[in-house]
């Protein structure tokens, strides 16, 4: 039939049925790109924790065996609460652990950790000045001055202990 015309047409079931499986496909690849993402910035993060720890270790290394002959080591705990929070103090360590060069003598270098907000740590590098090494050396508090230089090393710490080995005993 010569006057005939062939209409294509698709039904309304038939376009909401293809909607639904294009939002699905949509869904599932938006998905696996989020959770792809997420992976790339938790690994991001753990690399960069790990790189962190690392450079304190090489810094803690370094600033070790840098130690003068004269240099005084002293390991305190304090309580706080919770968990007790390591000091390590180095009085006359010279250039050892000093953030710039060589500190005078009688001055020391606290390595200690303090309480967050969370339960986390951080740890950080104190310079005292004569008048709080001679505090600490008398064994009287240690009072902080507004004038303290602190450098924090590593924040959200979750644990931070000492371990010192006798190798003569």
């Amino acid at each position: 039939m010569p006057g005939r015309r062939l209409h294509y047409a698709f039904t309304l079931l038939e376009m909401i049925i293809a909607m639904g499986v294009l939002a699905l496909l949509l869904a599932g690849i938006f998905s696996v790109a989020k959770s792809t993402m997420q992976l790339s910035n938790d690994l991001a993060a753990g690399q960069e924790r790990a790189l962190m720890k690392q450079n304190f270790i090489d810094f803690l290394r370094r600033s070790f065996r840098g130690l003068p002959g004269g240099a005084e080591v002293r390991l305190d705990n304090r309580s706080v609460g919770g968990p007790y929070l390591p000091s390590l103090t180095i009085v006359n360590g010279g250039a050892s652990f000093s953030p710039s060069e060589a500190l005078p003598p009688d001055t020391a270098i606290e390595l200690t950790a303090e309480q967050r907000p969370g339960g986390y740590l951080r740890v950080l590098l104190r310079v005292m000045d004569d008048q709080q090494t001679l505090a600490l050396r008398t064994g009287q508090n240690v009072r902080p001055s507004a004038k303290q230089a602190t450098l924090p090393l590593m924040d959200q710490v979750s644990r931070f202990e000492w371990k010192l080995y006798d190798g003569y005993s």
